[in-house]
């Protein structure tokens, strides 16, 4: 999982407050947070073959305890040695009447991951993975490792799955750039509305005919409805499959859970429609706790 690594200072409150106000907060926890490692976190609880390459300050002695705790494989993660390097920190209001999350995040100065960098750490071992999932961020660098796996992919005949998260929304084009390199793409909902599609089937169809992504698995997730998808391999038509109903407490990191069971599930060669139906599932009983360590999945 390719992407940022930061904290998150989780405040729980029973209703969102309003400007200008002073409201309790019930209870607070530090974690792990970024959507990459986020997603590692849920696919730690699957498998031990899981690793993390995100950027990481020497100096944070919580940020580690934190990654720690999640026993992901940070060993090709990019440290930092620069002691004034500050970690990026989301500040999270989240509301257990509701579920609903809302970040505030500080980007703070530590530089990413440089595709120099990933080249550097991954060139001689790609033999030994199987997938490779990059955070939609960092476009440029973002771009060029992507690229580079795709070529040597061909190259070297790997058997190697390239996914993506379009999940930031930006005022300048990106998203289009990564596509013919990769072989999964997940899609929010917030993106597609962004591009003016109202639906997640839409999202997937607007995808495909705009910008040529026709040979790609294509999943959209479009919150506590459910989630769209498409398999090329099978058809041209987007299916539905509808979220598991629950009393959703927490939704922070929901979408990185779900990526992370979709992975997870077609890694293990389950096909697109299981694999989605997996991921709600798993979504759900994420929602219905706090955090994201100690999901139950044992009778999954």
């Amino acid at each position: 999982m390719v992407g940022l690594c930061c904290l998150d200072t989780v405040n729980y409150v029973e209703k969102y407050p309003p400007e200008d106000s002073d409201t309790r907060v019930f209870d607070q926890k530090t974690s792990l947070g970024g959507n990459a490692a986020n997603s590692a976190t849920v696919l730690r609880q699957f498998t031990e073959n899981i690793q993390l390459c995100a950027a990481l300050p020497v100096n944070n002695e919580l940020l580690k305890s934190k990654l720690e705790e999640t026993k992901i494989d940070s060993s090709v993660c990019i440290l930092r040695e620069d002691p004034s390097v500050a970690v990026p920190h989301s500040t999270v209001v989240c509301n257990v009447k509701t579920g609903s999350r809302t970040i505030l995040h500080y980007r703070g100065n530590l530089p990413e991951v440089k595709a120099s960098e990933f080249k550097e750490k991954f060139e001689n071992k790609l033999e030994e993975y199987s997938w490779i999932h990059f955070e939609g961020r960092n476009f440029t660098e973002i771009r060029e490792m992507m690229e580079f796996l795709k070529k040597q992919k061909t190259e070297k005949n790997l058997n190697l799955t390239i996914s993506v998260e379009f999940e930031k929304i930006r005022d300048f084009s990106w998203f289009e750039y990564l596509i013919p390199f990769s072989d999964v793409i997940f899609m929010s909902k917030d993106f597609a509305r962004s591009n003016g599609w109202t639906s997640g089937d839409l999202g997937i169809l607007g995808l495909r005919e705009k910008y040529g992504a026709k040979e790609q698995v294509i999943v959209c997730g479009w919150g506590e409805k459910g989630a769209f998808a498409i398999d090329p391999s099978l058809n041209d038509t987007p299916f539905f499959v509808e979220a598991l109903s629950v009393d959703a407490i927490d939704t922070l990191g929901a979408g990185d859970c779900f990526i992370a069971a979709a992975v997870w599930r077609m890694y293990s060669g389950k096909s697109v429609l299981e694999s989605v139906k997996f991921a709600n599932q798993v979504v759900g009983r994420k929602c219905s706790q706090f955090g994201l360590l100690n999901i139950s999945l044992k009778d999954l």
